[in-house]
């Protein structure tokens, strides 16, 4: 069975050339580079019109130019694809990890926990601590306290 994220990657690669042919279609028809009034400028104009429609509208409302409109798709087709592959991996390195503490059993889980809490408190910089003559960042106190049980004195 293929990995999914290598699907994903592919699906957003898939998205990104369908916007560029997108943009590019109806960049041809509106630079008259095609005849609008011909056959294939026709099927240019029906294929990439319903997509560069709301585009255009939204560009307009916040005062862009609408013949910018295809390569505005692009570049948010590619940012979109960019940041959901990258939210996905996050998504799926915390899933595994989460299951591999579960299978370190109680104690990795309270160390996960633990990492996680750190995580999303924020402590501020500058404090410090020593373990075993050497000056670390709080930050890793817990961490630190918790895995090897070594005495913290305040610098």
């Amino acid at each position: 069975m293929h990995d999914f994220r290598a699907l994903a990657r592919y699906a957003v690669f898939g998205s990104f050339v369908l916007s560029a042919a997108i943009a590019l279609a109806s960049w041809l028809v509106r630079a008259r580079h095609v005849s609008p009034f011909g056959a294939l400028g026709r099927m240019l104009r029906a294929v990439s019109d319903p997509v560069i429609r709301p585009v255009e509208g939204r560009l307009v409302r916040l005062g862009g130019n609408p013949v910018n409109a295809g390569w505005w798709l692009v570049v948010v087709v590619a940012i979109g694809g960019v940041v959901l592959l990258s939210l996905m991996d996050w998504i799926v390195g915390t899933f595994y990890g989460l299951s591999r503490a579960a299978g370190g059993g109680p104690r990795a889980m309270l160390a996960v926990l633990i990492g996680g809490t750190q995580f999303l408190s924020a402590q501020p910089k500058g404090e410090r601590a020593t373990i075993n003559g050497e000056v670390v960042d709080l930050w890793c106190y817990w961490n630190i306290l918790f895995l090897t049980g070594a005495p913290l004195r305040n610098s």
